[in-house]
């Protein structure tokens, strides 16, 4: 994460090998196929996760994780690690300027408190300003995350964690819509694609991006403030040299507004105006999450155990509120509807209050890993029983929903040779579906499968390490749109949405992942995806689907990166770079809408710079250049990034 400059975890992500992308409010993960919007911090579902400067590390569970999670899809979960108090005094400051007015300025400092280290404070502080590219984008966000470590006796410890989050931030750059009159002679769900031509609200080229026939909605801006706190008090317990108790109590509460633009038909002078209807929303949530957990080992005769069990509690709260005094809907140009300043320069909103959505999970958990012989062959086994209930208050009418699950994993692990690791994992997972219907009925959970074969290879030294994997996933009993019953005039004149549970979605593929020193002044790291397999294979309530392949599963994808060192002891100048791949992506049902003809090297980042003292002080400096080839990496046709030019200074103290 400090080489590559990466400030949103979404980078991170795409350098993994993994699809991901970021709108205003949500990160998305696309993972082995399917989307996956779960991350945890420090072991606790969080909505909002976006900035590095206060992770010390990230985690990428792939495959279905019940197990370790609870409620999450079949393609895998990311949690992300606070950075905790050190033993020894220490201090940084960071400066970061950029294209497009790039400001951002951090520091992260910490000693101990008192004589003895039993008590230790760290601050960690951030303050980003930049705008960008697009009219009127910006991000205006201020970070505060102190932290407190007490070592109580000598087996007893407590870490306090509160970070205070400010996240302001205006996009204004979806421009999915075009002229009519430049598909007028193209025939319904054509084999062959127009192209968007160059548009003047932006004045760079969308020619690499194919669009089909039909007209799009598509928003071109939207404007997204976040308040957010986080609270978490851990304990660790020694009970002896083998047995250990953490538990942690969390509670996060947030509030968020948003405005956006919505584009609609382009029924006027050719295409040439189009409708512009904007939106507004507010909302607020709490939640409070407890487990504890106690692990250890123990021996039954020859064989090495190693257990864990836990514990979990988790609730919340959803306050929503309804737009009481929408503006009418306007006309536009739309070459100037970029600007959107019908949508900005509205008055405050007036909402109000919707009933709450809270709900509810329980969940015991164990997992167990038993060396069966010495040095050559494990096995694990785990089993987690979670039971939780909702009230969505889904068309204003029915109790809730609940539903009980028990997941399972099992896993094989096989060293043939010191340098070989041969493992085979089993996996399960599920998510409720709390979609109630107008009649009351609710749906099964959601459920999801995985089997991954897998080897990996590391030479004695640590100079090259490589994991090959095949994998198969699948995910089942999605809740869809009951159309049968939704459209039904005779029964349901008033159009109310019924779901039922359909579907069944699947995917197979491989993964490498190497990681090489050649030289000990070079480091390469390559993954490489490859999902041959990706379908829908029964869809009861859209046989026209079945059979195509999934909206976000690109056959290929790639991400490289690699670092230079010329100096001795890692000081002095170095080099770096990196670039990720994506295949092109098609959803093969009609081509419409989420179809992304893409098939480049989506981003391109080189940077050098030089670490050493400097008037007394350790100071490190690197000029970063991101997104080099100017191709913006599209989900649902949003560009990511254009060329940008980062300085960044370091003074350690």
């Amino acid at each position: 994460m400090q080489e590559a400059q990466v400030l949103d975890i979404i980078d991170v992500l795409r350098y993994k090998g993994i699809n991901a992308n970021r709108d205003i409010r949500f990160n998305s993960m696309f993972i082995r196929g399917f989307n996956n919007t779960l991350q945890k911090r420090n072991g606790v579902a969080r909505r909002y996760n976006w900035q590095t400067v206060n992770i010390e590390q990230v985690e990428i569970v792939k495959g279905p994780a019940s197990i370790l999670y609870g409620a999450v899809l079949p393609g895998g979960a990311v949690m992300s690690v606070s950075k905790k108090p050190l033993p020894e005094a220490h201090a940084e400051a960071f400066a970061t300027v950029g294209s497009y007015e790039f400001l951002r300025a951090a520091v992260d400092f910490g000693a101990p408190v008192t004589d003895d280290d039993k008590l230790i404070f760290r601050m960690i502080a951030e303050r980003q300003d930049s705008e960008d590219f697009y009219y009127d984008t910006f991000v205006k966000r201020t970070l505060l995350n102190p932290t407190l470590r007490w070592q109580a006796t000598e087996r007893l410890r407590f870490d306090f964690e509160y970070e205070y989050v400010r996240h302001a931030e205006h996009q204004t750059h979806y421009f999915s819509y075009y002229n009519d009159a430049s598909v007028a002679t193209q025939p319904i769900y054509p084999q062959n694609t127009t192209r968007l031509p160059r548009f003047p609200a932006t004045g760079f080229s969308w020619g690499f991006l194919d669009l089909p026939e039909r007209n799009h909605n598509s928003a071109p801006g939207g404007f997204f403030e976040l308040d957010t706190d986080w609270y978490e008090a851990t304990a660790y317990l020694q009970l002896s040299s083998e047995w250990t108790v953490r538990w942690l109590f969390n509670y996060n509460e947030a509030a968020s507004r948003t405005k956006v633009g919505t584009i609609g038909s382009l029924p006027y002078a050719g295409g040439q105006y189009a409708d512009f209807r904007p939106a507004a929303g507010r909302s607020e949530f709490e939640n409070t999450t407890t487990f504890i957990e106690m692990t250890g080992r123990f021996r039954v005769g020859s064989v090495e155990v190693v257990p864990l069990f836990g514990a979990e509690y988790a609730e919340g709260t959803d306050m929503g509120y309804t737009w009481t005094n929408p503006p009418p809907v306007a006309v536009v140009r739309i070459d100037e509807v970029y600007r959107s300043g019908a949508l900005f320069e509205l008055a405050d909103p007036i909402f109000t209050r919707r009933p709450n959505t809270t709900r509810e999970q329980k969940s015991v958990y164990g997992i167990a890993q038993a060396e069966i012989v010495p040095d050559r062959f494990r096995m694990l086994a785990g089993l987690r029983y979670e039971e939780g209930e909702t009230n969505p208050l889904q068309q204003g009418v029915g109790p809730g929903n609940s539903f009980d699950a028990l997941s399972s994993q099992l896993g094989f692990v096989y060293h043939p040779g010191d340098r070989t690791t041969l493992f085979l994992n089993l996996s399960e997972s599920f998510v409720p579906n709390t979609t109630v219907n107008p009649d009351g009925s609710t749906l099964p959970l959601e459920e999801g499968s995985g089997a991954e074969l897998g080897l990996r290879w590391i030479q004695t030294d640590g100079r090259l390490a490589l994991t090959a994997t095949v994998f198969e996933t699948v995910r089942d009993k999605m809740a869809r749109l009951d159309t049968g019953r939704t459209f039904d005039e005779i029964n349901n004149p008033q159009r109310l949405n019924y779901f039922t549970t359909s579907g069944e979605e699947k995917v197979r593929g491989a993964e490498l992942e190497l990681f090489a020193r050649p030289l000990p002044w070079w480091e390469l790291t390559l993954n490489y995806n490859w999902l041959p397999y990706g379908k829908v294979i029964s869809f009861p309530n859209r046989p026209d689907i079945e059979g195509n392949r999934l909206r976000y599963a690109p056959e290929h994808g790639a991400a490289v990166w690699s670092k230079i060192w010329l100096g001795g002891d890692r000081k002095g100048f170095f080099f770096y770079g990196g670039l990720t791949y994506q295949s092109e992506t098609l959803w093969d049902s009609d081509q419409q809408f989420t179809t992304i003809r893409f098939d480049a090297w989506t981003n391109v980042d080189a940077g050098a710079g030089w670490s050493g003292e400097l008037f007394g002080q350790e100071m490190r400096f690197e000029l970063l250049g991101k997104n080099l080839t100017d191709n913006e990496l599209t989900i649902t046709y949003r560009p990511q990034d254009r060329r940008k030019l980062f300085f960044t200074t370091t003074v350690t103290f």
